[in-house]
């Protein structure tokens, strides 16, 4: 279905203005018209709408789908939430660039993404990456930023030493290569290797890799929790520095860190806006943050990457003396005040340990007869990097108190997930919930400003110009769902089930998904900036 036309529908053309009644033609994958009084001529199919919402194709500009989009490129769990396009290569992480005598590393530190999948590694630019990203049969378009980790991994390994000047040179350079291949930017990821080695002036400098092309840089902070204020003013100076646009990725601000405290941060930022800096920020609807285990260890654990891990972890003599440090650690002790103990980690999608999948640690270090640290050494020891838990630390008044500023937009900070897995709800729920139960049930904000946070807000900063809008000339990925019934349809004990109130998702004018179901086609296709 090339040429049609969407009838009796309720437009929500993603700036944020008020829905009205009317319909959209569509012609060779394009939008042709809009308007209240577009009909059907000529023997055009005519798609009733039945007075649901139509709106933009969701996106995703938070995505850790990269190391299994190769596997599974039809995207499932994303195009039915009505996610047409994901941008990947977050918190500091990418497949590219990498060197042959690094692909070990960063293939075992990915584990936490692919959950025991392999995958080829027979590229190493970044635009050869994007290459083979144009050789899947994509159900999504797909474009991605450049991992500062991945990038200091490619020149440094997991060394935990300041780069000398060769070495900072080179990593831009590396920067300004990935740019020139189609990056939109660059991200880091500041709580996990090698990221947690790079100090500030190494950031500002690497970064400056955008300047030429005005990339965006997007920072997952070293703290996102009491020291958050100058985590924040952190990634703003490296705008401030290079004159580039940044962004605070799934920022949290917790009452129980501070009092006031997301007032306090989009002080920060508002402040920084008004000098002329251009920040912005995404987040996830949900109380519950994920990651690897890996990143409650000490920060020299991680310098010998993952086999330096498991190598430790199997020394008795050595992995004691860890215990220790990690119990009494700030880290460990504040991640069991924020979530109720170790009840409040769950563990994820584990196929060294299967038999704990979905157990929260307590239970887990019940089964093995010991304590709650080392049961999670275990757990860490037996999956070799693909350990991954679900961390419940944050409030639902957390959530909403960033979720209300407009200049927050909606990121998943999920993936690609099968169904059956045992993942966060997120990677399935995360843009129908926020429409359902934050616009519609708590009128946080209308359902249009809902959908401008998913659509023409990303769209916008990762100049998008055919996307993101129902205007003539952009591209018709499209949206049409039931904003009576929209939710997720999921929760943390059926994560992967699908969400509810979504009709129809086209890609490229072509249906995608339709009544919680793919149709076989594939029309996405891979992003360049």
């Amino acid at each position: 279905m090339s040429d049609f036309v969407v009838t009796n529908a309720r437009i929500c053309d993603g700036s944020g203005s008020a829905w009205y009644r009317g319909g959209v033609r569509v012609r060779d994958g394009v939008i042709a018209e809009v308007g209240r009084n577009v009909a059907p001529c000529g023997g055009v199919t005519e798609v009733d709408a039945g007075d649901g919402m139509l709106a933009p194709g969701f996106i995703d500009i938070h995505s850790h789908a990269d190391f299994v989009l190769p596997l599974h490129p039809e995207g499932e769990n994303l195009l039915l939430q009505g996610v047409t396009t994901i941008v990947m290569g977050q918190c500091g992480i990418s497949p590219a660039p990498i060197v042959p005598e690094r692909v070990l590393q960063l293939d075992e530190y990915a584990g936490v993404t692919r959950s025991g999948r392999k995958l080829k590694w027979d590229w190493q630019s970044f635009g050869q990456w994007l290459s083979r990203l144009e050789e899947l049969p994509l159900g999504i378009n797909v474009g991605s930023f450049i991992g500062q980790g991945t990038v200091r991994l490619c020149v440094m390994g997991f060394a935990s030493r300041e780069p000398s000047q060769d070495e900072l040179c080179r990593m831009r350079e590396l920067v300004e290569q990935g740019m020139e291949e189609g990056a939109f930017g660059l991200t880091s990821g500041l709580a996990y290797p090698p990221g947690i080695y790079s100090s500030d002036a190494e950031l500002e400098f690497v970064a400056g890799g955008l300047a030429k092309r005005r990339g965006l840089y997007l920072s997952h902070m070293r703290n996102q929790a009491d020291r958050s204020p100058e985590c924040v003013e952190a990634t703003i100076n490296v705008g401030r520095v290079n004159r580039i646009p940044v962004q605070v990725v799934h920022l949290k601000a917790r009452e129980g860190d501070r009092p006031g405290m997301a007032a306090h941060l989009f002080g920060i930022i508002e402040r920084a806006r008004a000098e002329g800096i251009d920040v912005t920020v995404d987040q996830y609807p949900y109380t519950a943050a994920s990651s690897t285990m890996r990143s409650l260890m000490p920060k020299w654990v991680h310098e010998g990457g993952v086999a330096g891990i498991v190598e430790l972890l199997s020394d008795p003599v050595r992995r004691r003396p860890l215990h220790d440090e990690m119990a009494a650690s700030e880290r460990w002790q504040k991640c069991m005040e924020h979530g109720d103990g170790p009840r409040g980690i769950v563990l994820g999608q584990l196929p060294g340990t299967p038999q704990y999948t979905g157990m929260n640690l307590e239970a887990v270090a019940k089964d093995m007869g010991t304590d709650a640290v080392d049961a999670l050494l275990e757990v860490i020891l037996k999956n070799r990097g693909c350990d991954q838990g679900v961390y419940f630390t944050m409030t639902e008044q957390d959530v909403r108190n960033v979720m209300v500023n407009p200049l927050v937009m909606v990121g998943s900070d999920g993936g690609i997930a099968l169904r059956g897995e045992f993942v966060h709800p997120r990677y399935c729920g995360t843009f129908p919930r926020v429409l359902g139960r934050y616009a519609r049930d708590l009128k946080l904000f209308s359902m249009e400003e809902g959908v401008r946070r998913m659509t023409s807000l990303p769209a916008s900063r990762l100049g998008l110009t055919r996307k993101g809008l129902l205007r003539p000339g952009m591209d018709a990925d499209m949206v049409l769902f039931d904003p009576g019934t929209i939710a997720d349809g999921n929760d943390y004990e059926h994560p992967t089930d699908p969400p509810v109130g979504i009709e129809s998702v086209w890609v490229a004018g072509r249906l995608a998904a339709h009544r919680g179901r793919l149709t076989g086609e594939r029309a996405g296709r891979v992003l360049r900036f």
